[in-house]
């Protein structure tokens, strides 16, 4: 991934509260947001008991190598002469904060923050006349302290909250926070100042950690709807206490940032709410030596180095079973606080410890011999806190036996395999796509891409240098000996100080690239990010610059296929030399996003050509296994008896269609025969063997669906889930286990399971930390809604629930799980505020997936938007439900709020409500919906604060509900007005209808109900053939009562006196609403 393209992140953080926390005796920031743009801030925190008054401090972002300007230098008014594009040195005005408060910065105009938030910050950077809000003032006065678009970058940046009385030589940090990449942090050491003074004297500022060594908060952005916060509002983790640059010494830029701040829901002006995790877990390693011969006598070093707040007091490291051992204590030394625990033959255990950020523990193993043959050998090393689990650390270390490092290893092979590769040192042989310079050129940040077909980011950060830059020229075969690494969940190699970049040829030719539609490689991003791609697309717009470069928006076949070619200033091209607006053009590139949209980054102006012709996506081919099983529903009675159906769907193109599918019955279910329909199984009949039904030259390809019927099913009187198992596979294929299949759940599941989830629901007080079981199936999975670890799940009751823990990270829609856990009832906003609480379930002991079924049905299939909020007055009783109902469109946003889109609908009545469509789901609402129209959906019910609302999560789950008229012939009926009427605009329809001879015409408005509204039309006809007629309706029925919002009908009828043949013609009309 390009370091400058700022990307969604989902992972959450492994970070703790520190025994070595330090309670700060100065101001801390304690809470950053750097997404949404219009919800930018920055919170400070007094955790002093003493009133400080802010006329003195400073904040900033204010770090520009380019020009030399730094914040540090403003005592030196001949080098404060301006920012970058949109930095800012701020001071703050004369204002005290209180002990123990919370204020907050917006980068924004209050009015942005307060859409976003629902609150006015304390002070903005941007002039605004908001009541109550205070003016961030220029730091200083020479040039432009404040930049227009200042703001903070999401893939990185720093903040620096600092003091400067006016007339000393040095300002003093007050606390200091760095994320991403680091290109912007700071080491003032050996730097010295002459400030405003009456002396000529310079003063030195003391020593800072660093750079290469201080730790960011992330190396990547929090999520669209969350922010970082400090775990305990104050404490530092693993900071220098004296002789630093800070206003009562500390060393600010030492801080453990990972382990002070963790991710969650903004808390502006608030107290943090998130906790902290332990340490079990965490942690990283280095092994050495690296590399070692067969069948050879050696002893290995691993450094532990902790990542959390929390100490790591326990560890195991487990030995590859080709290594030997002798299996005693006293080969195993520490150097560190540790004692050396049970040894064996495989293993060797250290408890006692005390590992954290700033104290590792070095653990040597003699006596070992390595491997007979030549392998690499993983060692695996697990981690755990006091009281805690040992658990496997996210990167387990390795030795090269007997391995050549020089040999090069294929792209493909890395990104298959990361887990092996992560962290190790490898050598790669590839040409170079994008050259230096393109993306960067303050350090190496290039793409090469090798005979495996597939690409990779060759990364060496700010304090490396630019080293090796003049080899990574396009078409330069290097061999790159480097470390592999991921940056936001990106596979890369990184040159470290010991990596050599040699090169092999020049001239050769770019890879032929891998012809994609831009939905199909969204879809497929994580796999060829990085890799050299084609797009065919049309010009829409031309922006920028901004964020260091232009963005072209192009559209594909259909329009709703989108993507983005990035052109950096770095790179020299102009974008409208290359792009017009209207052309059709073809773009070479590597794959990249950004916040989840494509995004190609454009590397030489030959990369784009004039023309192309739009290609179909690429069809994957099927394999033994593919197809889509389906059951109508997953929760049965006990006892449940009678005939059932299970649907198969189709994949791939006909030629490779599977031809062979079979079906498992579990023992404990009983049938007495089976069918066979659909245009996947024509013809054919099911070959029945004891509990195995067996399908033979079935036709199950793209398109095609077959079902088979179980006749006369018994079931068990027991609550249990009960799975059935599916193959399928190609002519000569080898049957293989399908991704779905059927799965029943009996009654409630399991003998387990004592309350439905309706019944807690009810009861919620009652359930308050009560530990239960539960049996349902996974309705909207985890970072669909929001980077935290939230889950849905809804059970045979028909009601839902929000499991809250990363356990059941990674189960997907549709899979039927047992889990126990305990009930939390969550108040989603302030005590005091009468915000609701809603039911959670949280701190699983116990998961177990059952399997998944193919599609979601749920259970409440509702007209109204009424019966699902407002249940005896308590709307949140059905929080967490996922419901079917029908609704029409009354606006559609083109830009989010708060890091997601809100669609106001309405409901067959006259209820309304808001869709709220998060864009961390990917889903952009004009691609979906269109102002009148009537569809559909599956929703699930929410609540903010005291309100309810609507979540849409996944695209497919709502199509347009379309008025089949194909049952009437040909016929005139039509509108003059063909849009929604608006009661408040005193609007009407005037609709006019075709009268083709002597006859009856009778035309009538009905309600999707089939409830007659009004008669407008009821007379006999004579004269001219085929003329044409008007009447209005104002949305009113017969007595003159406005209608409420909704579609109705309006059905003509015509009796033709000469042959007496009826006409008919039946057309929507809408009444919606003003906002």
């Amino acid at each position: 991934m390009v370091k400058q393209y700022f990307t969604i992140s989902t992972f959450t953080f492994l970070l703790a509260a520190s025994l070595q926390a330090q309670t700060p005796d100065h101001l801390v920031i304690s809470e950053i947001a750097v997404q949404p743009t219009a919800g930018e801030f920055i919170e400070i925190h007094n955790p002093t008991s003493q009133t400080i008054n802010l006329s003195n401090y400073y904040l900033t972002d204010a770090t520009n190598s380019s020009s030399g300007f730094f914040y540090y230098n403003l005592p030196d008014t001949s080098l404060a002469a301006g920012t970058g594009s949109s930095d800012f040195v701020a001071k703050f005005p004369n204002v005290d904060i209180a002990a123990g408060e919370y204020k907050v910065i917006s980068l924004k105009p209050a009015t942005d923050f307060n859409t976003t938030y629902g609150m006015n910050p304390d002070f903005e950077m941007q002039t605004s006349s908001t009541a109550g809000v205070e003016l961030m003032l220029p730091g200083f006065t020479n040039g432009t302290a404040i930049q227009s678009n200042a703001g903070l970058s999401n893939g990185g940046e720093i903040v620096i909250l600092f003091h400067w009385d006016g007339m000393t030589d040095l300002v003093q940090d007050v606390d200091y926070v760095v994320w991403g990449d680091k290109a912007e942090a700071v080491d003032k050491t050996g730097i010295s100042i002459d400030g405003p003074d009456a002396d000529t004297d310079a003063t030195t500022y003391a020593n800072d950690t660093e750079v290469a060594n201080q730790i960011p908060i992330s190396t990547d952005s929090h999520g669209l709807t969350t922010s970082w916060q400090r775990f305990s509002d104050s404490s530092e983790i693993s900071e220098t206490q004296t002789g630093g640059n800070g206003i009562t010494a500390h060393d600010e830029t030492s801080e453990a940032l990972s382990a002070s701040f963790g991710e969650g829901d903004p808390t502006p002006k608030s107290v943090s709410t998130i906790s902290p995790p332990g340490a079990d877990g965490s942690g990283t390693i280095t092994l050495t030596p690296e590399t070692v011969e067969t069948s050879t006598a050696t002893t290995l070093v691993f450094t532990l180095t902790g990542t959390v707040g929390a100490p790591i007091t326990e560890v195991s490291i487990d030995l590859p079973s080709t290594w030997t051992f002798d299996g005693n204590s006293s080969s195993v030394s520490l150097n560190g606080t540790g004692t050396v625990g049970t040894t064996s033959a495989t293993q060797v255990n250290v408890t006692g410890a005390n590992i954290s950020t700033s104290a590792p523990l070095e653990i040597s193993i003699a006596n070992l011999t390595s491997a007979s043959s030549s392998e690499n050998s993983i060692f695996t090393v697990k981690t755990a806190g006091s009281g805690g689990t040992l658990t496997e650390i996210a990167a387990q270390p390795a030795v090269a036996v007997n391995l050549d490092p020089t040999a090069p290893i294929p792209i493909a092979d890395i990104r298959n395999n990361f887990s092996t590769y992560n962290g190790q040192t490898v050598t790669i042989e590839a040409v170079v796509t994008v050259p230096f310079g393109i993306l960067r050129d303050d350090r190496i940040d290039t793409y090469a891409q090798d005979e495996s077909g597939f690409g990779i980011n060759v990364y060496r950060g700010s304090e490396g240098g630019v080293t090796f830059s003049e080899l990574f020229v396009r078409g330069n075969k290097l061999q790159i000996l480097g470390r592999i690494t991921e940056f936001s969940g990106t596979v890369e190699i990184e040159l470290q100080p010991t990596s050599t970049v040699t090169l092999i040829s020049s001239g050769n030719p770019l890879p032929e690239p891998k012809v994609f539609t831009p939905s199909d490689l969204t879809a497929n991003i994580a796999t060829y990010e990085g890799t050299w791609v084609q797009l065919v697309g049309i010009v829409d717009e031309i922006a920028g610059p901004f964020g260091g470069g232009y963005s072209v928006t192009l559209h594909g076949n259909p329009a709703s296929e989108e993507f983005d070619a990035r052109v950096w200033e770095t790179s020299g091209i102009d974008p409208n030399a290359i792009f017009t607006v209207g052309d059709t053009v073809t773009v070479n590139g590597i794959a990249d996003q950004f916040n989840g949209a494509l995004q190609i980054p454009i590397a030489d102006a030959s990369d784009v050509t004039l023309g192309g012709e739009f290609t179909e996506p690429p069809v994957d081919p099927v394999s033994d296994g593919a197809g889509i099983v389906t059951i109508e529903n997953v929760f049965l009675d006990l006892g449940f008896s009678g005939d059932l159906e299970i649907s198969f769907e189709g994949a791939g193109p006909d030629t490779l269609g599977i031809s062979q599918v079979q079906i498992t019955i579990p023992q404990e279910v009983t049938f007495t025969d089976a069918t066979l329909s659909g245009d996947a199984f024509v013809g054919l009949n099911p070959q029945i063997n004891g509990q195995e039904i067996s399908i033979s030259n079935a036709q199950l390809s793209q398109g095609k669906t077959g079902t088979l019927k179980l006749i006369g099913t018994s079931f068990p009187s027991t609550d249990q889930v009960v799975s059935f198992e599916t193959k399928t596979a190609l002519t000569n294929g080898t049957l293989t286990t399908t991704a779905s299949n059927p799965v029943f759940i009996l009654g409630k599941g399991s003998p387990n399971v004592t309350n439905t989830l309706a019944e807690i629901q009810d009861d919620e007080e009652s359930f308050e930390g009560a530990n239960v079981t539960i049996v349902g199936v996974i309705t909207y999975e985890q970072g669909l809604i929001s980077s935290l670890a939230e889950t849905w799940i809804q059970d045979a009751s028909g009601r839902g629930v929000n499991v809250f823990d990363s356990q059941i990270n990674g189960i997907q829609r549709g899979t039927v799980v047992t889990m126990s856990g305990q009930i939390e009832n969550y108040l989603s906003g302030t005590a005091g505020n009468n915000d609701l609480k809603t039911t959670e379930i949280t701190n699983l002991t116990s998961v177990t997936q059952h399997g998944q079924i193919g599609s979601i049905e749920p259970m409440l299939n509702l007209a109204t938007f009424n019966d699902v909020t407002a249940q005896n007055g308590q709307n949140h009783f059905y929080e967490g439900t996922a419901f079917k109902t029908r609704f029409t469109v009354l606006t559609v946003p083109s830009t989010p709020i708060g890091g997601g889109y809100n669609v106001q609908v309405a409901d067959t009545l006259e209820s309304e409500l808001t869709i709220r469509i998060w864009e961390s789901t990917g889903i952009v609402p004009a691609s979906i919906f269109e102002v009148g129209k009537v569809y559909d959906g599956i929703l699930m019910v929410d609540v903010f604060r005291t309100d309810p609302q609507l979540i849409l999560g996944y695209a497919s789950d709502v199509e347009e509900y379309v008025i089949d008229t194909s049952e009437f012939p040909d016929f005139g009926l039509r509108l003059k007005y063909n849009g929604v009427l608006l009661h408040s605009l005193s609007q009407k329809f005037d609709i006019e209808y075709q009268v083709p001879s002597r006859g009856k015409t009778k035309i009538r408005i009905f309600d999707l109900k089939g409830r007659s509204i009004a008669s407008l039309v009821e007379s006999e006809e004579g004269g001219e053939s085929n003329i044409w007629k008007t009447v209005s309706w104002k949305g009113t029925n017969d007595g003159g009562e406005r209608q409420p919002m909704g579609v109705y009908l309006c059905h003509y009828v015509f009796t033709d006196f000469e042959n007496g043949k009826t006409h008919k013609k039946v057309i929507p009309l809408v009444i919606g609403t003003k906002f």
